[in-house]
């Protein structure tokens, strides 16, 4: 049984959702049913999870969210970031992803984990290094050892395995699991943002173009070469496709063959309409972008319509679930496009808005 720290209702069901008001208790914060509208809820809580609800909702209730600046949320944590500079997490803390209560001078905070056990929070320092709490499920690895040579970082992102930092020359570091390519953005120039997904990182750049790395099962990373060849450069020393005739020379050995396969190098471009780009968020399977007119775009997993964006106009401000898409017009109206996993999620009080340029507000 745990008590809804909204309406105060006892909920006997162990809902995640409270019957009366439609508190979210798995958004791990007191009364910020919408900030997890951005959070979008978990795929699956287990039961040890469920147990820990009441507990949790007790530890936010210490968060001064009146001097709160910043959230972020990952699956099984919560990070604050004071407008002092210090930070607080609460939630569950099985990697001691909540170790971040003696950070100092933080001027952003990032919240990254999966279900395969990685848990991890970063925070930015004003002097542009990057600390971090948390470890990476496979190996146990230490966050912490990943960024600990990070410098002149103005801007941090977090995946499900891995996490990037932007410098302030206008390059992309990225550190921890790469089985999708999602950290292959060493090549990268002229970047004035970043986002991730679960496998997938995204870049954009300063004359408004967008670029991106990782996964691409549902196409969140763009048209990939794999697909459309057509469309790329064949004459680029840098250009691959793969080609089952390429790579089937009756003379090469399997030698050879394994060399061939290393140099294949999958590259993606965006459709044209995605220019004058000024913001980007990303889901678990979906990418968005703000235009410079306020519309927006949006590509990648559309199974529940999170990408279903056309037709907004005046937007400001962008952010994203694993599933949902939400968008600030000028007026402070908002606009919702997916479905998230509890009913109620996407009502917005007016200091619940001043979130939305978040967008590492999302449970991945």
């Amino acid at each position: 049984m745990w008590i809804c720290p909204v309406c105060n209702r006892k909920n006997e069901e162990n809902l995640l959702c409270c019957p009366a008001c439609s508190f979210d208790a798995s958004s791990n914060y007191e009364n910020f049913n919408t900030l997890n509208s951005l959070a979008e809820g978990t795929a699956a809580i287990s039961r040890r999870k469920e147990s820990a609800i009441e507990s949790t909702i007790k530890s936010s209730n210490g968060i001064d969210w009146p001097n709160v600046t910043a959230v972020a949320q990952c699956l099984w944590h919560t990070v604050v970031l004071y407008r002092d500079g210090r930070t607080a997490a609460f939630g569950d803390n099985d990697m001691d992803q909540c170790e971040v209560s003696e950070w100092n001078h933080i001027t952003a905070i990032a919240a990254g984990g999966s279900p395969t056990g990685t848990a991890f929070t970063l925070g930015l320092h004003a002097d542009g290094t990057v600390v971090a709490a948390g470890r990476l499920g496979i190996s146990r690895k230490r966050i912490s050892r990943c960024v600990s040579e990070w410098t002149n970082i103005i801007a941090i992102a977090a995946g499900g395995n891995h996490m990037v930092g932007l410098r302030s020359d206008g390059t992309v570091i990225a550190a921890g699991d790469n089985i999708h390519g999602q950290c292959e953005v060493s090549d990268w120039e002229d970047i004035t943002a970043i986002a991730c997904g679960h496998w997938h990182t995204v870049g954009l750049k300063s004359d408004g173009t967008v670029v991106s790395a990782g996964d691409n099962i549902h196409g969140q990373c763009g048209i990939s070469n794999l697909d459309h060849p057509e469309l790329f450069d064949e004459d680029d020393d840098d250009f691959y496709w793969k080609d089952d005739e390429e790579f089937e020379d009756e003379d090469s050995n399997e030698e050879d063959s394994e060399e061939d396969e290393d140099d294949f190098d999958e590259k993606f471009i965006f459709p044209e309409e995605w220019n004058d780009i000024t913001a980007i968020a990303c889901g678990m399977w979906h990418t968005v972008g703000l235009k410079a007119d306020g519309t927006v775009v949006a590509i990648g997993d559309n199974a529940k319509g999170a990408c279903n964006t056309r037709g907004w106009s005046r937007i400001r401000r962008i952010a994203c679930g694993d599933h949902t898409t939400l968008g600030l017009d000028v007026d402070g109206n908002i606009l919702t496009a997916g479905k998230p996993r509890c009913d109620g999620q996407f009502v917005l009080t007016e200091k619940e808005k001043d979130f939305l340029p978040y967008a590492d507000i999302r449970k991945i």
